[in-house]
């Protein structure tokens, strides 16, 4: 409905997620949704923690993991 049927023509993106094991397997099922359901590949990017804080800051991302916990 966006103007990329099947994915097609849909711009390269890159997610970029701490390398830890919960955000690798969170990372992993992302990059499978979005082939499963909109034909749309991403490239997947560990980086170490202090580097992802470090990147997502400096706005140095396509698409990130970020999140919350209660203080």
């Amino acid at each position: 409905e966006a103007g990329y049927p099947n994915g097609e023509g849909f711009p390269k993106l890159t997610y970029n997620y701490p390398s830890l094991e919960m955000d690798s397997d969170t990372a992993q099922v992302f990059k499978e949704q979005l082939k499963k359901n909109l034909n749309i590949d991403i490239e997947l990017n560990a980086q170490e923690l202090q580097v992802n804080y470090t990147e997502r800051r400096a706005g140095n991302f396509d698409l990130c993991r970020m999140n919350w916990t209660a203080d």
